[in-house]
């Protein structure tokens, strides 16, 4: 039978953010062979998230017994605290709580800053119909860009509908059609959607560490993987071109979704990430396809490994007097202050306070 386990989760969390962590090494490096990683790279991601959102395990996996590690760490979870709550059950409530108000606090920015973008459309203006022509050759619906004095760097909002905001600089033509194309892939590839769904998700895993830098690194992927679609048929002249469009802007572009998001999104060094995509932008070699069809391969395999070996805490079956004492055929009734143990549905009477902490009782359902 499948079934949601804890362990399955805790297993998927510690095994996701291994590979965040060295996802993130990775990107730090910035080396030339991280052009064939980007693929690979997404898809790992992809797959980390599905594995979290899915912590189910069933009888049919293959199930290795941990004796010792699990075993604290289950005799720790069930450790009562006050109110008859366990520690596992105070964890669980703090990071529901944690998690709504996170989610909360997100919503909130989310509204403020849709009820800001209403107001700069209201002041904006289209554009001239010389630049016009130039967002239509790069690929945009030229009805979709205005130009306001309310900001200070491009930036596109929207999920569904999609809407560039200029600043009033005196762009070139040159630069004007690099941002459109640069923006174009952002739209293209629904940047801005995939973006508020992973914010999503680390609200709801808001305390670990580890998934914010997985908002970072995926941002820094997203740019690189527009540089990359923006570039790919330019000459060298235009390439060189494309970087001191980069360098103009001064600041590097942050997609309007990360205003109203929490703190972390931004690129936290901004200089490196730049001297990063030019560098990026004039790699000329081409993708090694056979090499991302067996990193995909492996992570794919890595993935149902997941869920086909499972890691649960086991116990040897204690004995009390001839009667084997664990989860599976024994319970702990609470009348008052005093509890009851059931075993093989017969009234073994009362288990002493100092006991309870103890095994096998520590190990066993406590119900009303």
């Amino acid at each position: 039978m499948i079934q949601v386990s804890r362990w399955s989760l805790f297993y998927a969390i510690i095994l996701g953010s291994v590979l965040l962590l060295l996802f993130h090494f990775g990107i730090c490096n910035r080396k030339k062979t991280i052009k064939d990683a980007i693929t690979p790279y997404i898809t790992l991601l992809l797959l980390i998230f599905i594995r979290v959102i899915f912590p189910v395990d069933s009888d049919a996996f293959y199930v290795i017994r941990s004796t010792k590690l699990l075993n604290a760490v289950h005799d720790l979870l069930m450790i009562t605290l006050l109110y008859d709550l366990s520690i596992e059950k105070v964890l669980v409530l703090t990071w529901i709580i944690g998690a709504i108000v996170s989610l909360f606090i997100w919503n909130c920015s989310i509204k403020k800053d849709v009820q800001k973008t209403k107001i700069i459309k209201e002041c904006a203006s289209s554009l001239p119909e010389k630049q016009l022509s130039i967002a239509t050759k790069a690929g945009l619906n030229a009805n979709c860009v205005f130009v306001t004095d309310k900001i200070d760097e491009v930036v596109t909002v929207g999920i569904r509908e999609y809407m560039i905001l200029l600043p009033q600089t005196d762009y070139s033509d040159i630069d004007l059609y690099n941002i459109f194309v640069h923006e174009a892939a952002h739209i293209k590839h629904r940047d801005i959607r995939n973006r508020v769904l992973l914010h999503a998700f680390c609200c709801i895993f808001w305390w670990n560490p580890i998934f914010r830098l997985f908002e970072k690194d995926y941002s820094i992927l997203m740019e690189y993987r527009c540089d990359e679609n923006a570039v790919q048929f330019y000459t060298l002249s235009e390439k060189i071109a494309y970087v001191e469009t980069m360098k103009k802007m001064t600041v590097v572009k942050l997609d309007y979704c990360y205003r109203y998001m929490e703190a972390g999104f931004a690129i936290a060094s901004r200089k490196s990430m730049l001297i990063s995509r030019a560098d990026r932008v004039f790699i000329n070699e081409k993708k090694n396809i056979k090499r991302i069809a067996v990193a995909i391969a492996l992570e794919i395999c890595l993935f149902f490994l997941s869920y086909a070996v499972i890691f649960q805490p086991y116990y040897e079956p204690e004995i009390e007097g001839e009667v084997a004492v664990d989860e599976t055929n024994a319970y702990l009734i609470k009348e008052d202050d005093e509890y009851r143990i059931i075993i093989d549905d017969e009234d073994w009477g009362i288990v002493p306070k100092d006991d309870l902490k103890t095994r096998p009782y520590c190990r066993l359902e406590i119900r009303e």
